[in-house]
């Protein structure tokens, strides 16, 4: 990643969130807290970190999330629902890479389901191979690996 000198953004990390609308599965915030629809389905990036049911207090209460910090063009991360389908199948996902192949860019895709349900797949960006998965209700993810609460 090349610096770059003189004025500019506050280096602070860009929340993205998911949600199912006609048009797109994900989105950040405005200063003023408008949606800013994110049309592309892919952010390709290195993952740096992971936290999982992490308590956060939203305007509807104090909910559970997951964040998933990724480094791109700028760090993101994206933040879901801990019980939501992206979560869970992005636990899943990460579950079945190994520990070399962690630390390297993945692919995080979106894919609209049924209702409101949004799914998340990771693929190698080079190989464009994906991770495939079968979920059987529980994620070994969290027993496998250490994961910040």
């Amino acid at each position: 990643m090349e610096v770059k000198l003189g004025f500019g953004a506050v280096p602070k990390p860009q929340y993205v969130f998911i949600s199912k609308e006609p048009d797109h599965c994900w989105y950040m915030l405005s200063e003023d807290e408008r949606r800013i629809p994110v049309y592309e389905r892919a952010l390709t990036g290195a993952i740096t970190g992971i936290e999982v049911n992490k308590r956060v207090e939203t305007r509807f209460g104090v909910v559970e999330k997951t964040d998933l910090y990724i480094l791109a063009d700028k760090p993101y991360i994206i933040r879901s629902g801990s019980e939501s389908y992206f979560s869970q199948s992005l636990l899943l996902s990460l579950d079945v890479l190994t520990s070399e192949q962690l630390p390297n860019p993945l692919t995080i895709t979106v894919s609209p389901g049924e209702s409101n349900v949004v799914f998340c797949k990771i693929s190698d960006p080079i190989t464009y191979r994906s991770v495939d998965v079968m979920w059987d209700g529980s994620i070994p993810f969290l027993q496998k690996h250490q994961i910040a609460n």
